[in-house]
């Protein structure tokens, strides 16, 4: 008697500093919780060219955007918070990622102040590419979103020359699996049964 599995639940390969990878493509929705950096940031998800030990700066795709600084400058040191109402600097609260299998990602934070008379804007990543700890600028509470949210703080490299001050509160996310729906898992099962059913046929008919 032949033993079959049916489709199963991706897994996490890794979810942390040493990049973002999963075996299977798989849905991540992120939630923006507060900023609290001078910068106006957009955090954004990026392929790591492995070859390289780099992120690739040409595939970055935006998550969150902050519209301006804080909510109201320097108060309660530059808050940030999310919602669509008149006063936040991020409008949309969560966003959802499709990361395809086996390929490597990092999330980036792009800072910037809007004034030519600062330094140059520093980007920052969740993966430590250097393995030095001096070189982190991203805490991960889990190291799997599959399991429940991970909630992801970042330093925003402002202690020149990109260095972090060690905080770790300057934006803040979290990230979960989004799940099948049942409908789409019953449609998985059922045409992997049928699929099944028809192998068993025509192997049956070839003995």
């Amino acid at each position: 008697m032949l033993a079959y599995s049916l489709p199963s639940q991706a897994a996490t390969l890794s979810f942390g500093t040493n990049g973002i990878k999963f075996d299977q493509t798989t849905q991540i929705e992120f939630t923006f919780l507060v900023s609290n950096n001078e910068f106006q940031s957009a955090l954004k998800v990026l392929l790591v060219d492995t070859s390289k030990n780099q992120a690739d700066l040409s595939s970055a795709v935006p998550l969150f955007e902050e519209t301006k600084q804080s909510d109201n400058g320097s108060a309660n040191d530059w808050l940030g918070t999310c919602g669509p109402v008149a006063g936040t600097t991020v409008k949309k609260c969560t966003t959802v990622f499709k990361f395809e299998a086996f390929k490597t990602y990092t999330l980036g934070l792009f800072n910037t102040i809007p004034s030519p008379n600062k330094p140059n804007d520093p980007i920052v990543f969740s993966t430590n590419f250097t393995g030095n700890p001096a070189d982190t600028f991203a805490k991960f509470s889990g190291s799997n979103p599959i399991t429940g949210p991970v909630k992801i703080s970042f330093e925003d490299g402002s202690v020149f020359p990109y260095a972090n001050d060690g905080d770790f509160n300057d934006f803040i996310i979290s990230a979960k699996i989004v799940p099948i729906s049942p409908p789409l898992a019953g449609l998985m099962v059922f045409g992997t049964l049928a699929y099944l059913k028809k192998r068993r046929s025509v192997r049956s008919q070839s003995n």
